[in-house]
């Protein structure tokens, strides 16, 4: 699932996740009209057709389609740095069946869906240095990596 509203961010997700986990990967974007901008095309290289993309609008229909993945067997983890995060790091095991949930890129999730009990799993990368985040595409493409090596 994605909150993303920057063009790049949304075009190197889907082309990320095509890459690593192939037709495997689903990309929930928020809205159709992004895969016929030009701009988008451009940078998505085409994943877009090879991978699977869905739209699920924010709100109401995106609570609707986190609740049925649960119900489906699915992990709802979300990239985001709470209290009770899990530091993303070789030991950590990712579930086999996972709905990865990445923010906004000014603002990450809202307060009000990290509160909903909708998700099972917050991630967080461990960062080393002075800055404390990661661009939101950047750091979703390194949980889709560790996934990708553990499944």
């Amino acid at each position: 699932g994605s909150l993303l509203d920057n063009l790049p961010n949304m075009a190197g997700l889907v082309r990320t996740a095509e890459a690593l986990l192939g037709t495997r990967g689903e990309v929930a974007l928020h809205s159709q009209v992004v895969l016929s901008d030009p701009a988008f095309l451009k940078m998505s290289v085409a994943s877009e057709r090879a991978g699977h993309v869905i739209i699920v609008p924010r709100g109401p229909r995106l609570v609707e389609f986190l609740r049925e993945k649960r119900c489906e067997g699915f992990v709802v983890a979300a990239l985001e740095q709470t209290s009770t995060s899990v530091l993303l790091c070789s030991e950590t095991k990712l579930p086999q069946r996972m709905v990865l949930l990445v923010g906004s890129e000014q603002h990450g999730l809202p307060v009000w869906l990290v509160q909903s009990g909708l998700i099972d799993l917050f991630l967080e990368l461990p960062l080393l240095g002075r800055t404390g985040s990661l661009n939101a595409h950047v750091a979703a493409s390194m949980a889709l990596w560790h996934y990708r090596l553990q499944h």
